[in-house]
């Protein structure tokens, strides 16, 4: 009964672990593609673009990046 407890606690502790680093992961991700954003707008006329993973993962956020892709 003890060793069955113990696995349920350890189990929770790393299935929230694993949540948090998720969600840390995701807000990251958002930041990176509003930068991208930023400096598609700033540097629009220096030949400015993005990468495939950049577009699939700023596309997965809902952010849109008016800059082309290479």
């Amino acid at each position: 009964m003890k060793t069955a407890l113990k696995v349920l606690i350890t189990l929770a502790v790393v299935v929230g672990f694993l949540f948090l680093v998720n969600h840390a992961i995701r807000a990251q991700e958002v930041v990176d593609c509003n930068k991208l954003v930023a400096q598609s707008q700033e540097f629009a006329e220096a030949g400015f673009y993005i990468t495939s993973w950049q577009k699939d993962m700023c596309d997965a956020h809902g952010i849109s990046i008016n800059a082309p892709v290479k």
